[in-house]
């Protein structure tokens, strides 16, 4: 049975498996077995993270690959896309700064997370080995 957003009335997505490989992303509903996207990603895709970032009203699917993060939405449209200083790793969507709002955390091959509020690197944090994985900790 669809979910119905309350404050909208809109019909909330089924259950979306988020497939990424050196070449592309597939979005595919489990619910009814179907496609809901493919989409080719010249950069690859290394990981992946699904959430809303800053003030945006809509998820997004961010894709990390070489040097790059691009965020497509439901339509398999790019709605989002930054420059990173290496092969991205690992990437994490959450309330870095406490200000309410999720920054997009990207772990690469050159020791660094990048912290982004929208499109805009607001931290770089050095590491002594390459960031495989980030998870957020929650008071």
């Amino acid at each position: 049975q669809a979910q119905v957003d309350s404050s909208s009335g809109e019909k909330l997505p089924s259950d979306i498996l988020f497939i990424g490989s050196p070449e592309s992303l597939r979005a595919y509903n489990v619910e009814n077995n179907e496609e809901v996207f493919f989409k080719e990603v010249a950069d690859g895709v290394n990981c992946l993270a699904v959430g809303l970032l800053g003030d945006a009203s809509s998820p997004l699917v961010f894709a990390g690959g070489n040097c790059s993060v691009q965020g497509f939405g439901m339509d398999g449209e790019d709605h989002y896309w930054t420059v990173t200083g290496d092969n991205v790793r690992s990437m994490v969507l959450c309330d870095f700064n406490l200000d309410g709002y999720n920054e997009l955390l990207v772990g690469s091959d050159d020791f660094d997370i990048r912290v982004f509020k929208n499109d805009e690197m607001i931290t770089e944090l050095s590491e002594t080995e390459i960031i495989t994985a980030i998870t957020p900790l929650y008071r």
